[in-house]
């Protein structure tokens, strides 16, 4: 993909680099500095799932860039699902492909020499992080959760509050419309299949240390790691 011109910290213009690739089946929109890597650390940013993966598009790609002008290069991935990913959130195997999704991109960064590792959860994006820690799968050295929720089953609670709360405003669907499969839910337009609800439902992470401000956590996540099989 062409250079990319964002606008540095200052105002001025900088070009930075975006190019796409396959990681794990999913498609990862890599955004770093021109002439190579500036920073020891690269960076992961873990979208949200669903309708807020649509509104959160636009921002977090701007977010990419600005690290990039600072020197890191940095991976958006698609969740199985989503976006431009291959496979479908009906997959029995969800959770594991999602995480395996984080492991390939930890990986790619790794084998480019970087030392350090930070991931950046939005929402469920932070629940599929602190997954991808706890359960041993993924090595960082830092974390940032962004608005996201306590846990899995949480995050369900409030899709389905968010759906309850459309259809109110914008009427329930046609009475002839198809029924979604036992187990599964809907939440503006973006369905999760029961395999999918079960697999977030499953999502329990351990504590984390306080927020920094409210709705975001920045922390070492060296007390989260457990050592890789």
């Amino acid at each position: 993909m062409p250079d990319h011109h964002a606008t540095a910290p200052n105002g001025s213009p900088a070009a930075v680099r975006r190019q796409r690739s396959y990681e794990a089946r999913s498609l990862v929109v890599e955004t770093g500095p021109l002439g190579g890597m500036a920073q020891p650390c690269g960076v992961i940013v873990l979208p949200p799932l669903g309708y807020e993966d649509t509104c959160s598009y636009r921002p977090l790609r701007a977010l990419a860039e600005q690290l990039a002008v600072a020197g890191h290069v940095v991976l958006r991935p698609d969740w199985p699902g989503l976006g431009d990913a291959a496979d479908a959130p009906r997959d029995e195997d969800w959770l594991k492909t999602a995480v395996d999704v984080i492991v390939a991109c930890a990986d790619s960064l790794r084998a480019r020499g970087l030392t350090r590792l930070c991931l950046i959860g939005v929402r469920a994006g932070g629940l599929l992080a602190l997954e991808a820690l706890q359960t041993g799968r993924v090595v960082a050295e830092d974390l940032v959760l962004w608005g996201t929720p306590a846990s899995g089953s949480r995050f369900l609670r409030e899709q389905r509050a968010f759906h309850k709360t459309a259809a109110g405003m914008f009427g329930q669907a046609p009475a002839d419309a198809p029924a979604l499969p036992e187990g599964a839910i809907e939440a503006g337009g973006f369905a999760y299949s029961a395999a999918q609800v079960a697999a977030l439902q499953s999502i329990v992470p351990a504590p984390c240390p306080p927020p920094v401000r409210p709705g975001c956590c920045c922390c070492p996540a060296r007390a989260l790691n457990r050592p890789r099989d």
